[in-house]
């Protein structure tokens, strides 16, 4: 069938999805090389992506007044009702994260007082469901679902701004809650106001809209990188606020310490060691406790959507090939998908998507100890685990160990330093295996219209960085298209697209 699964819809809406112009889709200049830099001088690589972060931490410093408004907010929402957070992809695993450390960390009164939900409902944690975040219908089908009422606050996260999904659950909020809802992402207003979708709600009375400016990711187009770190620090401390002291300065000061305290010989010891495992045709499987559980299962199962890496192995499904890494929470064999989420899975049982976002989907990624029992028989089977400690945590692999220490913080910040260390770790292991090139996600994998725009524009970048004839944007994508129906999900349909384009011409 091929990677493009509903072509005629994008071809149909193309225009609707060209999202080159926005900042969060292009390449940032300070980390032009970073794939080759990976292979050959890993410590500045990591000290490449380093610096990004610590650039978009500083950034989210000019937000404080913002950040005082949503957490008043939230606090006016909590005496009457409840607190949604929507999301989709990365940004709905942080809203799935916020809900479960709420409820781990709330007190007994606010416990069931927020509720996080992602497109595709919890089954797509592991694995997105490929078009749904294009679909607003399911969007407002899924709100009415959870039980939103007109007494409730809405707060939808988007990375880039764009995401029907997530505008369709504001949208839907600005019409049936007496609560003005918050909107949430990472480009400017001025670059969204050619996305009329964005721009309707932006410019809209009844919306409190946020644009959180940053820099362009390290990893171009992987939002999963900075901008969900500043997402998840500015509606996860106004969350936490509401029981905690929390002073939102002094709590960036501190994870930018934590930031710049990773020792960068550590990470490379770590990098070399995973990747090396990979390529002598290993496997991993990281353990943790359920508290890390999100955490740590959101890094390593956005590996294969950004990278086209296999993704984790169903074993419901006999047919799935084995995934390079996997996840195993100690100390559990059942309810460990209730366990790591601090509530008992909310699936979607929808006669024409249960089979991709149904319970039993979501409980035949079976993550729980048995989980490390069953791989160990792979060839070449790695363990990597990690622990919590009172001020930072421990990685242990093979024969070797390193911690991350940092200062008294909230625990929402603290699981964000957990989430840098492990995102410039894989993203930069899989630049050792050539799974990108210089900093653009040339293994993007089409699974949305936005994705499909993507994996068009980087062949055009590809293009114009080695001195090619430009080719018109509509040729391109169905020249991509066409490339796509003999391809596999782990292949790079940026990169054969551009091989073929340039042979042709030869």
């Amino acid at each position: 069938m091929g990677l493009i699964k509903d072509w005629s819809f994008f071809w149909d809406n193309r225009e609707k999805f060209r999202l080159g112009h926005l900042t969060t889709e292009k390449p940032n200049p300070k980390t032009i090389g970073l794939a080759e830099k990976s292979q050959i001088d890993l410590e500045l690589a990591i000290e490449m992506i380093r610096s990004v972060d610590i650039d978009v931490i500083e950034k989210l410093k000019e937000y404080s007044k913002e950040f005082e408004l949503l957490k008043s907010d939230i606090s006016k929402a909590l005496i009457t009702n409840k607190v949604f957070i929507s999301g989709c992809g990365a940004t709905g695993r942080l809203a799935l994260l916020l809900e479960s450390l709420w409820k781990r960390y709330a007190p007994a009164n606010l416990k069931d007082k927020v509720i996080g939900f992602m497109a595709g409902g919890d089954a797509a944690l592991v694995k997105s469901v490929e078009g749904f975040e294009d679909h607003p219908e399911y969007a407002t089908r899924h709100v009415k679902e959870l039980g939103f009422s007109e007494n409730d606050l809405m707060v939808g996260v988007t990375e880039g701004g764009e995401t029907p999904f997530v505008l369709s659950t504001v949208e839907y909020a600005k019409a049936n809650s007496k609560v003005e809802p918050w909107l949430i992402y990472c480009n400017s207003d001025e670059s969204l106001k050619s996305v009329k979708r964005s721009d309707d709600l932006i410019t809209s009375d009844d919306v409190k809209s946020l644009s959180l400016t940053i820099e362009s990711m390290a990893l171009a187009g992987s939002t999963r990188m900075q901008a969900t770190t500043v997402q998840t620090l500015f509606v996860g401390l106004a969350l936490f606020a509401q029981f905690e002291k929390i002073d939102f300065l002094k709590e960036l000061d501190a994870l930018l310490d934590g930031v710049k305290s990773i020792n960068a010989s550590d990470v490379k010891d770590f990098t070399t060691f995973e990747s090396e495992c990979y390529r002598n045709g290993g496997f991993t499987t990281y353990i943790t406790d359920d508290e890390l559980g999100l955490t740590i299962l959101t890094d390593t199962t956005e590996r294969a959507p950004t990278f086209s890496v296999t993704p984790f192995e169903n074993i419901n499904n006999k047919e799935d090939k084995t995934s390079y890494c996997y996840l195993s929470i100690k100390d559990s064999n059942t309810n460990t998908w209730s366990k790591i989420l601090n509530h008992k899975p909310r699936t979607l049982e929808w006669d024409f998507s249960i089979a991709d976002t149904g319970i039993e989907r979501l409980e035949g990624f079976n993550i729980s100890a048995q989980a490390v029992k069953r791989r160990s028989s792979l060839n070449n089977h790695k363990v990597v685990e990690v622990i919590k400690n009172e001020n930072g945590y421990t990685v242990i692999y093979d024969d070797k160990s390193f911690s991350i220490r940092h200062k008294k913080m909230s625990e929402v910040t603290s699981q964000v330093l957990l989430k840098i260390l492990l995102n410039t770790h894989s993203t930069l292991l899989m630049g050792r295996l050539g799974r990108y090139t210089s900093n653009i996600m040339t293994y993007v994998s089409p699974a949305n219209n936005k994705l499909i725009d993507r994996s068009t524009r980087y062949v055009e970048y590809l293009l114009e960085q080695t001195g090619h004839p430009k080719v018109e944007y509509d040729d391109l994508v169905q020249k991509l298209y066409e490339i796509s129906k003999n391809l596999t999900k782990t292949d790079s349909i940026v990169m054969e697209t551009y091989n073929q384009i340039i042979t042709k011409e030869a």
